[in-house]
């Protein structure tokens, strides 16, 4: 685990997943130079662990993770851990690979190579759709 101290405040927990460690580096000096708390995943089974154990508000996964699985374990994220906002990227930019990919509930998709800028937004986004559906979730619990 690499990133801050953890406080009280609230801690923004992130999980890279690529199967190429440069990129899983990258990504992970890039986020915590911005102030997340930063895991690394190298595949499939890792990234189901780690959010098995861990309150990921966000996970990036690439589409060719442990050999094209990124997208049946954005349908097992999806059905396991609804609130976690999952941002997919690679580096094919067909319709069907990004349809697929937004239809099996990725937040957002992201072509490689990567505009830190524009992934940078994309995450604040997702972020903030996690900390919402968590208030809506635990408003729900409430009203039971």
């Amino acid at each position: 685990m690499r990133g801050g101290v953890e406080t009280e405040l609230t801690v923004k927990r992130i999980l890279v997943a690529d199967s190429e460690m440069g990129v899983r580096e990258s990504l992970t000096d890039f986020f915590v130079g911005l102030g997340y708390w930063v895991d690394g995943a190298r595949n499939a089974q890792d990234v189901l662990d780690k959010a098995a154990t861990s309150d990921y508000a966000v996970i990036l996964i690439d589409c060719r993770l442990s050999g094209n699985r990124g997208l049946e374990v954005l349908t097992e994220l999806s059905a396991l851990y609804p609130d976690i906002s999952v941002i997919m990227l690679s580096a094919e930019s067909s319709l069907e690979i990004v349809t697929a990919a937004l239809r099996k509930g990725a937040f957002d998709f992201v072509i490689k190579p990567i505009d830190v800028g524009q992934l940078t937004e994309i995450m604040q986004r997702a972020w903030e759709h996690h900390e919402l559906t968590k208030m809506y979730q635990d408003m729900c619990a409430q009203v039971r």
